[in-house]
C-alpha cells in the first residue's frame, strides 16, 4: 500500500454547520462544523476556556440518538447521550446523570434529511 494512501484522512459522509448545547441550564451553545464519518462524527468548534476543540464522538457511545423536528426557525436537532465521561467538559456532562444529553442543531434542513 502507497503511504499517501494510509496517510489520507477518510472523508467526510456528511459536513455541516452546527450548534451544540450540552443539557445544563445557564450553559452556553457552542456554534461550529461538524462531520460525519462512517464510524464517528467530529465537531470542531471554539469554547470559552478550552479554545480550539475537536470533539471526537464515536457512535458506538452514542445512546438515546434520536432527530428531533425544527421547532420555529433553525434546522432538526440530534439528541443523544455519550455513555463515558467526556474529556474535556467534566463539570458540564456527567453520563450517569440520565438528564444530561447533548444536542446539536444541524444547518440546514437538507442536512437533517441526509441523515
Amino acid at each position: 500500500e502507497h503511504v499517501s494512501t494510509r496517510l489520507r484522512k477518510p472523508s467526510p459522509l456528511l459536513l455541516t454547520r452546527a450548534l451544540l448545547a450540552p443539557s445544563l441550564p445557564g450553559d452556553s451553545d457552542w456554534p461550529g462544523v461538524l462531520k460525519f464519518h462512517e464510524d464517528h462524527c467530529t465537531y470542531y468548534f471554539h469554547h470559552p476556556v478550552h479554545r480550539k476543540v475537536t470533539m471526537v464522538m464515536r457512535y458506538r457511545d452514542m445512546s438515546g440518538l434520536e432527530m428531533r423536528a425544527a421547532v420555529g426557525p433553525g434546522s432538526a436537532q440530534l439528541r443523544f447521550r455519550i455513555e463515558r465521561t467526556l474529556e474535556y467538559f467534566v463539570a458540564e456532562y456527567d453520563p450517569h446523570n440520565p438528564s444530561h444529553h447533548l444536542s446539536i442543531t444541524l444547518g440546514s434542513e437538507s442536512d437533517a434529511r441526509m441523515l
